[in-house]
């Protein structure tokens, strides 16, 4: 029985090699070129009653000009707002050689996604080998992206729930605290309640002075939401 995969790649020459590779060994292989195709062919499949094993993802799809990485990770993050997928075995791979690393380890690591640099690889490494490994469950990190561990693992937990993520996000967007309640089904008592807690949490971190306002925590959370892989 073949296993389903969803390969999002742009670059034919890449998209062949890695599809040949895959059908060689079995796979049944659904591509994308980017973010929304991906998306659609998704729900498309979900309508035939269909779900895919894991996904395979190339971090620099289009239109990525200025963070050439931003579009891939945007689609793993969508991905992982969905139920359907939140759990989803999912491998991230690049070509691209000059990147921050650690950060982009990082927010993998949040995302529960495994990182591969496709170059180089040796020669007795295969992607279906990497892909097979990912579909069962397992973490998988080539040498480059986990030499770069120690400083992507965050020397402080995460000081927020989701719940007080999702109230700074919208918050971020410049509508009002009632609006945010409006938005997210909670009253403006409650979100009130939220942001004297998110205060109260860093201001015992020593991340924020005793007086801080509202735009001094928002600033934060500008600062601070991919550190903890919440962008």
């Amino acid at each position: 029985m073949s296993k389903l995969v969803l390969l999002v790649e742009d670059v034919p020459y890449q998209r062949r090699s890695l599809s040949d590779e895959l059908k060689e060994d079995g796979w049944e292989v659904i591509h994308a070129n980017d973010e929304g195709d991906a998306l659609f062919r998704l729900l498309a499949l979900q309508k035939e009653g269909k779900r895919i094993e894991v996904a395979a993802i190339d971090l620099g799809l289009p239109p990525a000009k200025d963070d050439p990485l931003k579009y891939g990770m945007q689609l793993i993050a969508k991905l992982r707002a969905q139920k359907n997928y939140g759990d989803l075995p999912i491998l991230a791979y690049t070509a691209l050689a000059t990147f921050d690393y650690a950060a982009v380890v990082r927010r993998l690591l949040n995302f529960r996604t495994s990182f591969i640099c496709l170059r180089p690889m040796g020669e007795d490494v295969r992607f279906v080998d990497i892909m097979e490994y990912v579909r069962k469950g397992y973490l998988f990190l080539s040498p480059t992206p986990a030499s770069y561990l120690p400083s992507a693992v965050l020397k402080q937990a995460d000081p927020f729930d989701d719940k007080l993520w999702e109230t700074l996000a919208q918050l971020n967007t410049g509508v009002t605290q009632n609006k945010v309640g409006e938005n997210i089904g909670r009253s403006g008592d409650t979100i009130k309640t939220r942001l004297k807690d998110a205060r109260t949490i860093l201001v015992e971190r020593k991340e924020l002075p005793d007086d801080a306002r509202t735009d001094e925590l928002l600033a934060w959370y500008r600062e601070n939401r991919v550190r903890y892989g919440r962008d």
